[in-house]
């Protein structure tokens, strides 16, 4: 299911969530971490 996502440029949930992890790690010092995730 997730190879038409990929045709289309979109990133799988997980892709996309692993990322938002990865942001979050690099950034323990950012004193608004829920902006990152909504965002």
């Amino acid at each position: 299911n997730d190879t038409p996502m990929k045709l289309l440029g979109y990133k799988t949930p997980n892709e996309v969530w692993d990322e938002e992890i990865a942001k979050l790690q690099s950034k323990q010092a950012d004193p608004k971490p829920a902006v990152a995730l909504t965002s």
